[in-house]
């Protein structure tokens, strides 16, 4: 439709809305809606750009939020286990297959443990926070109990790694 292939248009919606009936309204009405919202696209791509992003000191704070949500969700070093596991484990002597298996699987349910923990503790009352509270507070509560749970894990890795005289000097 944005280039000009109205009668393509009509013909896919009318074989897949009205089983190949052309004149059915429901053909018709669904083409006018598709018309519309690309009008309505074109007419708003001439008026805003990237740059609204940044404009407004409400839209700037929300685009740093988004900057540090990836910046930290890089940070927290999910892929270094990815990336370096098997070099450690090779330079630790873990060498048979089956022991590696048993460790990597072992990560794997620790993280799927550790990261829906916060979410099975605020999920059933994030609702009624959100309600009561709004949803600033909402956002800080979660944003709490995931601080906290990622203390707990870094805690928790520390003391394993102190107890398996994995830290040498320590």
């Amino acid at each position: 439709m944005i280039f000009q292939k109205d009668a393509e248009a009509i013909a896919i919606l009318s074989k897949y809305h009205a089983n190949g009936r052309e004149r059915d309204p429901l053909v018709y009405f669904t083409y006018g809606q598709i018309r519309e919202a690309l009008a309505i696209e074109r007419e708003i791509n001439q008026t805003t750009s990237y740059l609204t992003l940044f404009k407004t000191p409400g839209n700037l704070r929300r685009m740093r939020i988004v900057f540090a949500l990836g910046f930290f969700s890089q940070w927290s070093g999910n892929g270094l286990i990815s990336y370096y596991l098997d070099p450690v484990l090779e330079n630790v002597g873990v060498t048979v297959p089956s022991t590696r298996a048993l460790i990597n699987g072992g990560i794997q349910i620790w993280c799927f443990r550790s990261s829906s923990g916060g979410e099975n503790r605020s999920t059933s009352t994030l609702f009624d926070v959100q309600r009561r509270n709004g949803r600033r507070i909402c956002v800080l509560d979660i944003d709490d109990r995931v601080m906290d749970n990622k203390a707990e894990s870094t805690g928790g890795e520390r003391v394993d790694c102190v107890d398996a005289d994995l830290l040498p000097g320590v």
